[in-house]
């Protein structure tokens, strides 16, 4: 073999050489382990059929039952003015608030019972003429009868009808006298007072503002839509009032709005506490819970188990799969579920976010028991 060949042949068999010593002195690969599938832990809840009653919530104003502003009904000078008939302050029927001057009005009535006497006077001396009247008649006229005019009858009619004229003005006279002594219609509080003493008044003045202490009502809105979950009648549906401070007032639907307000799609409903609570007063603002219907074969769940407002989480074999169901209703903690969901069905009722269908998942519960430590028993 020429020896200009020599170099190029020694020079592969070097590089082969190499090659087969690099390859087998490479260190063994190490074979990936795969990741393991994510598990997420959730709170679950086995579906139950139950029948449930709807509250259905709303708020409102309490306002007194009887308010009002009180009037002058006979003019004349104010004398007297009660604590009670300042503003806040407190009465029962019929106690006096404000007192005008009556001395022209009991001299009015005065005068009325002397009109009184006087034509009682004259009825009987009409009565008197009229007896004797008829006997001189039946003296000497024994085969004729009078006539009314010759009995007096009209003159007798005129002095019954004076008598009567004149009691008619008596008891006016003693109404206006009574009416100088401005009285509560009413048990309840004076929230203003228009006139002070000395000021002369006329019928028709307003003297004071008023409003009761018992019964208080509040209109409760609900939603249009809700029409068919409140109870049938609605009349003397119970209603849970609770006040700003927490406590709570059991009231009564008393009467409901037929029409529907065009501006806000709601309906009213007017609920009334009868007896007098030292938790509620005219002014507060109170939050309430209507008794509905009682819906029956419903699945209630916290609203945490709803995805995107009309399905659930259920969960098959370890694993998430979307349910869609038929909500009844939804309130602010619960919603009751009227179909979609089967008794003993297992759902998911933990918040979840960016998990899609077929996520394997564990129960929160089950997980911490399996995670606890063994406690030892001591003999």
């Amino acid at each position: 073999m020429p020896r200009k060949l020599l170099l190029p042949l020694a020079i592969v068999v070097a590089c082969v050489v190499i090659v087969i010593g690099l390859y087998s002195s490479r260190p063994d690969a190490q074979k990936r382990s795969s990741v393991p599938e994510p598990v997420v832990q959730v709170d679950t809840q086995t579906i139950v059929l139950t029948d449930e009653t709807v509250w259905l919530p709303s708020r409102g104003l309490m306002t007194a039952f009887h308010s009002s502003t009180l009037s002058a009904q006979v003019s004349g000078e104010v004398i007297e003015v009660t604590d009670a008939a300042r503003a806040q302050g407190q009465f029962q029927r019929g106690d006096r608030l404000i007192k005008i001057d009556d001395r022209d009005y009991r001299a009015a009535l005065e005068l009325a019972e002397a009109n009184v006497q006087e034509a009682q006077v004259a009825l009987q001396q009409e009565q008197a003429q009229a007896k004797q009247a008829e006997r001189d008649w039946q003296r000497l006229n024994k085969d004729t009868a009078p006539s009314d005019l010759v009995l007096r009858k009209p003159q007798l009619a005129a002095a019954q009808a004076q008598l009567r004229a004149a009691k008619a003005q008596r008891d006016q006279a003693k109404l206006d006298l009574s009416r100088t002594h401005v009285r509560a219609p009413y048990s309840g509080a004076s929230t203003a007072l228009h006139v002070n003493v000395g000021q002369f008044v006329t019928t028709g003045t307003a003297l004071a503002d008023l409003a009761g202490l018992s019964p208080l009502e509040v209109s409760l809105p609900i939603s249009a839509q809700w029409r068919d979950l409140l109870a049938d009648p609605v009349i003397g549906s119970e209603v849970r009032l609770t006040t700003e401070s927490g406590e709570l007032v059991d009231a009564q639907i008393v009467r409901s709005a037929p029409v529907i307000d065009q501006s806000s799609r709601q309906i009213h409903l007017i609920a009334r506490v009868d007896s007098q609570s030292a938790a509620l007063a005219s002014g507060d603002f109170v939050t309430a819970d209507i008794r509905g219907k009682i819906l029956s074969d419903v699945v209630k769940l916290p609203r945490e188990a709803m995805v995107e407002g009309s399905a659930v989480w259920r969960i098959e074999n370890e694993r998430l799969n979307k349910a869609p169901v038929d909500v009844a209703w939804q309130g602010q903690e619960y919603v009751l579920v009227r179909s979609g969901l089967a008794e003993g069905d297992v759902v998911n009722i933990t918040p979840l976010a960016q998990v899609t269908s077929g996520t394997k998942v564990s129960n929160i519960d089950d997980s911490a028991e399996n995670n606890a430590e063994p406690v030892e028993s001591t003999p």
